[in-house]
């Protein structure tokens, strides 16, 4: 207490200490002695944390022996527990209505042997803890989950109930008596956890009753400030009712204060199953959750209380679960017995608002038409099919944050795993019973993005000794450190899906669209993506999908405060960076562009059938957006070690730098050791700074595009090195854009061995999937290299003819001029000599002929070409050439 502590002397910069004893805005009589009871819920808090630990030994000992709730008033001073609760040790008092339904229900059911809801809740307790009891095959979480499920709905429930009922009988005769039990009831009720605030505790930490309809808060739309619910302020007024009726004596008020609560605390039993109903998964928690309500059903209707445990019964699996079960309670509070229960309090989902009843699942599953065109957030963007399965996930995003944000990392994790709002739907439009998750999009991305050049790249430059990242396949690098922040509860779990996960959905879809442009009837039985879409749109609609993860449901045009998914992280972060666009900002505004121009282009071409190179045009509006992207993750980064926030910083260097492994070797490990590998040092923030910027002109950004943060205090001032006209040295004077394009020819080279490796190392199975991107590679190289293309144009280009010594190669491989394209071309294809050839020396001839006969030919090439134009009076061709 303030007492214990003292004062310092003299000094009145803090607010006086006063000692609050308040429970959640309850004001106790006697406020030390009740106190000292809502510690028990401590125990459930301890239990807990043993549970995760997987010590279930010693949550059992708390559990049987008690930890924190002292009993001063008892005879033999000692430890009350949980088990103690259980087994009405503490009073004795039984006789109350719930307490004489409930073990009718239990005795006439047989359920167990147990003859009340205490000693249900205890084999319940003893059954989680134990190896081999009913819950032998339950994971750790599940058995953390029954435990939870099983103190606060049945232990603290009805400690509360026995207290209170007690206070109730012995009104009239013994005050004081009747004083302190009611103040335990509350105590049993709330617990010490929830604190001393109106609200009780805004991270939904508590363990007792009062948490279980805090549980269901967001689930059900009865949030209020604070992270309170409207259910819980209801059934606090009525005990304060109930004690200021028995400060007054009047127990007649007292008696229909607590009728009144008792009636009100069915509300949160039936928002936890319904809860649980929703789960795919029985687990034992929905089991417990049910067997907490079924009773009161029971009492209602025999057949749909049996019908609820049936459905809700560990490890079946009923696909009619959840409109059986929503079913029962319908029925239930549209019945005038229930109608004390509001609506408003009891679910979002009731009709118009009116008391009684809850949504029923419909029975029709309502199909979407995949060929409508979709608008995208009130139309940002205007699909050609339909998208809003896919903008939803955007939903799922908003839902894990603010899960996050009130530290229920078990509702966050579930929804990242599993899935909520983006349903999936067949080819037909009906719906499935699956949801599409955010883990998912790691979790399948070695299947179906094993061609996709971006995927490549991050499992290239994420990829340690050991082909992992974070202990784990390095094919799940995004699945394996979003758990690691979900696991630590860390707040950037979101951020972090948004940046990792969904970005490389977006260029996923984007990489899918070339495919099936390029394939224009597509390949593999007609599928992309692991989907049979054989219309001549579906080019299109993979651009759409792009979209609809890139700007999400809820985003307002250029809003950084309204939207969950990359669009808003783009406006939030132009902020920073001093833009503040009228509509939306630049680089949305470019994207958003390309991706209307990358649709018209699949319109005009017919899905890239109008021409033999039309599908390269798509591809390089692709290559044109995807460092665009690269944009807003960059600035992030910056942005986060201008401000010291390592975590921010390990969060965007995952999500950005890979983009760079093609680049400088040397310089990308020296920033994947400072940024992802270990913790950026304040001193280093100057050097690794130039470091990134020294990579923009691999990407084809640079520092104006980048822009510069609103008090940036980075001693190293960004100058493009696009801007010196300047290689190892050599100082040209030629256009720069085509000298400085032109030797971009190493990265292609870089990115032939980066692919056909991630074949070898990380996908053996499919290694000449591999083998045939960097052949794709090869052939088209990149559309943006000036005048030279690709290695495959290098390796046949006829003006080779001017190098007096062509003739001489051209003779060695018997008349082959393009004897390096062929020997490149066999590698690739196992052909020729190259027939038999171990994969690891194809690779070695493929690198070793582009790096040594193909550029060698093609110096030569340029340095005889310059020196005719010179001869010829040509000078600026002269000096360009060379």
């Amino acid at each position: 207490s303030c007492d214990d502590i003292g004062t310092v002397s003299g000094i009145a910069l803090y607010p006086a200490c006063s000692d609050n004893f308040d429970i959640a805005g309850y004001v106790p009589v006697n406020p030390k002695s009740t106190n000292m009871i809502a510690k028990l819920d401590l125990d459930a808090v301890a239990i807990n944390q043993m549970i995760q630990l997987e010590k279930y030994d010693i949550a059992t000992k708390i559990y049987l022996e008690g930890y924190n709730y002292y009993d001063y008033d008892k005879e033999d001073f000692g430890f009350v527990s949980l088990r103690d609760m259980t087994q009405s040790a503490t009073i004795g008092y039984t006789s109350f209505p719930q307490y004489e339904l409930y073990s009718r229900y239990f005795s006439d059911k047989g359920t167990e042997n147990n003859s009340s809801p205490g000693d249900f809740a205890h084999q319940i307790f003893m059954d989680a803890t134990s190896p081999d009891g009913r819950f032998a095959t339950a994971t750790t979480e599940q058995r953390r989950s029954v435990v939870e499920i099983a103190l606060g709905s049945f232990v603290s429930y009805f400690s509360a109930l026995e207290a209170l009922y007690y206070a109730k009988s012995v009104c009239t005769t013994k005050r004081d008596s009747a004083t302190s039990a009611y103040d335990g009831g509350v105590a049993f009720l709330i617990g010490s956890v929830e604190g001393t605030e109106r609200g009780g505790n805004s991270e939904q930490e508590g363990r007792f009753f009062y948490n279980v309809a805090k549980m269901a808060c967001l689930y059900f739309d009865t949030c209020v400030e604070g992270g309170d619910t409207e259910i819980n302020k209801m059934m606090l007024d009525a005990l304060v009712l109930g004690q200021s009726a028995l400060k007054s004596s009047n127990c007649d008020g007292v008696g229909e204060a607590i009728d009144s609560f008792a009636t009100l605390t069915t509300v949160p039993l039936m928002q936890s199953l319904l809860s649980f109903a929703d789960d795919n998964d029985n687990g034992p928690d929905g089991y417990v959750a049910s067997m907490a309500i079924a009773p009161v059903v029971w009492d209602f209707n025999n057949a749909l209380s049996d019908k609820i445990v049936s459905e809700m019964a560990y490890e079946t699996n009923s696909p009619n679960k959840k409109s059986e079960v929503y079913g029962a309670i319908n029925t239930m509070l549209a019945d005038e017995d229930f109608e004390g229960i509001a609506c408003n309090v009891m679910s979002s989902f009731c009709d118009d608002g009116v008391s009684g009843g809850v949504d029923i699942p419909s029975e029709e599953p309502i199909p979407i038409k995949p060929e409508e065109p979709t608008p995208i957030s009130g139309g940002l963007y205007v699909g050609t099919s339909y998208t809003g399965d896919k903008s939803a996930i955007a939903l799922d995003v908003k839902e894990i944050e603010e899960r996050l944000q009130v530290k229920d990392t078990d509702r966050a994790t579930f929804i990242y795993e599993e899935g909520m709002n983006s349903k999936i739907y067949d080819n037909n439009g009906m719906p499935t019973s699956e949801e599409r998750s955010i883990q998912d999009f790691s979790l399948n991305s070695g299947r179906v993005m094993l061609r996709d050049p971006t995927y490549n790249l991050f499992i290239s430059g994420l990829s340690d000794e050991n082909r992992e990242f974070l202990g784990k396949p390095v094919e799940d690098y995004a699945d394996s450190y979003v758990s690691t922040l979900l696991y630590s509860a860390s707040p950037l779990a979101g951020d972090a899906m948004v940046a990792i996960n969904i970005w490389m959905e977006v260029a996923h879809s984007l990489h899918s669209a070339y495919e099936a442009c390029k394939s224009s009837v597509l390949s593999e039985g007609g599928r992309v993506d692991g989907r049979q879409l054989l219309e001549p749109r579906v080019a299109a609609r993979f651009i759409d999908e792009a979209a609809a993860y890139w700007i999400g449901d809820g985003q307002s045009t250029g809003s950084s405060s309204r939207g969950h998914l990359l669009y808003a992280l783009t406006e939030i972060i132009s902020e920073e960076y001093g833009e503040r666009a009228i509509s939306q900002s630049t680089i949305n505004t470019r994207i958003i562009d390309l991706l209307q121009q990358a649709k018209n282009h699949i319109a005009i071409s017919r899905s890239c059938t109008t021409s033999t190179d039309s599908h390269l045009r798509l591809r390089n509006i692709i290559d044109e957006i995807i460092p665009l992207m690269a944009v807003p993750l960059l600035r992030a980064l910056l942005h986060a070690m201008k401000q010291d926030d390592t975590e921010r910083v390990k969060l965007y260097a995952i999500a950005v730098l890979p983009l760079f492994a093609k680049c400088n070797p040397s310089t990308y490990s020296e920033l994947k050791s400072d940024l992802i590998d270990n913790t950026l040092l304040s001193t280093e923030k100057d050097y690794v700074y130039s470091r990134i910027i020294s990579l923009y002109d691999c990407l084809g950004l640079d520092c104006e595009l980048i822009g510069k943060s609103i008090g940036e205090d980075f001693a190293y001032k960004c100058e493009d090195g696009s801007n010196v006209k300047s290689l190892a040295g050599y100082r040209y004077v030629a256009e720069q854009d085509v000298v400085r394009s032109a030797a971009k020819i190493d990265i292609e080279i870089r990115l032939l061995e980066i692919y056909i490796n991630n074949g070898m190392e990380h996908f053996p199975d499919d290694m000449e999937t591999l083998f045939g991107l960097a052949y794709e590679r090869y052939r088209f190289g990149n559309g943006s290299l000036h005048g030279e293309g690709s290695l495959s144009r290098l390796a046949k280009d006829v003006r080779r003819d001017i190098v007096p010594s062509f003739q001489q190669f051209r003779r060695y491989f018997k008349s082959d001029e393009n004897y390096a394209d062929k020997i490149i071309v066999d590698a690739f294809e196992e052909g020729g000599m190259f027939n038999k050839a171990t994969a690891d020396y194809r690779k070695r001839v493929i690198l070793f002929t582009s790096k040594y006969m193909v550029t060698y030919m093609s110096i030569l090439q340029k340095l005889y070409s310059a020196v005719k134009s010179c001869k010829d009076g040509n000078i600026d061709e002269g000096i360009t050439n060379l």
